[in-house]
């Protein structure tokens, strides 16, 4: 479904954006040097573009400590989420029992232990359409198929006193999804830093609080950051400064 056009990513309707810009938070909360390159923005409006790109750079500097470590083996609290953030994510293969697959070879059959990898989530990993953690609203808002508990990753990263972190998500889900979010620490709140559903609300340069109920997009990315409640704006300014 991630496509690529013209040598850069796939670009065109604003729900092609929304991909566009889910492949780049990627880029932003992996280890190493974020590479972007001139085809992978659109050249539809380049305020936008630039504004949004130069906001996850910031993203990216403000967490560093989180996202890159000095060596892979550097220990780090990373949880993963599926919809409901207590669950992961339903790894696929995970859970399920072997079946038998039987080869035909001379001068006699050998049977293979199968683990499905495709398409093998059990069932009761999966969200029930129209409803568990899908609401009403959420489970129908994109008019597709009903939305997966397999299309659906999120990440969250914490700091060792546990004060800081980051979040993000994606659905790749055809659906809205309402996703929950991990609860904040006593005098924390998670704020919005890119949702690339909704890119007109990451254009604010006020800072977005994020309930523990998020309706996410179809085909869409979120990336959040906890942080003091009552910080003041002039010390977080000066860290770009």
């Amino acid at each position: 479904a991630f496509g690529r056009s013209g040598g850069g990513l796939l670009q065109g309707t604003p729900a092609d954006d929304g991909i566009r810009w889910s492949l780049l938070s990627a880029v932003f909360l992996s280890q190493g040097v974020p590479f972007v390159r001139l085809l992978d923005l659109s050249d539809r409006d380049w305020v936008q573009e630039v504004a949004l790109l130069t906001k996850m750079c910031q993203f990216r500097e403000q967490f560093f400590h989180l996202i890159q470590k000095s060596s892979f083996r550097d220990p780090r609290d990373l949880r993963w989420h599926s919809i409901d953030h207590t669950v992961e994510p339903p790894w696929p293969g995970a859970g399920l029992e072997p079946t038998v697959m039987e080869v035909e070879m001379s001068p006699e059959s050998v049977e293979i232990p199968v683990v499905p990898l495709g398409g093998g989530v059990p069932a009761q990993a999966r969200a029930p359409p129209g409803g568990g953690p899908l609401g009403s609203e959420a489970g129908g808002g994109g008019g597709g198929a009903p939305s997966d508990a397999s299309n659906f990753i999120g990440m969250s990263v914490w700091s060792a006193s546990g004060m800081e972190a980051i979040y993000a998500a994606f659905n790749g889900n055809g659906s809205s999804v309402e996703a929950t979010i991990p609860q904040a620490q006593v005098g924390c709140k998670w704020f919005l830093l890119l949702d690339s559903g909704r890119m007109e609300a990451c254009l604010s340069n006020e800072r977005v609080e994020v309930s523990q109920q998020y309706l996410m997009q179809p085909k869409s990315s979120i990336v959040l950051g906890m942080q003091l409640e009552n910080i003041d704006p002039a010390i977080e300014k000066k860290r770009f400064d």
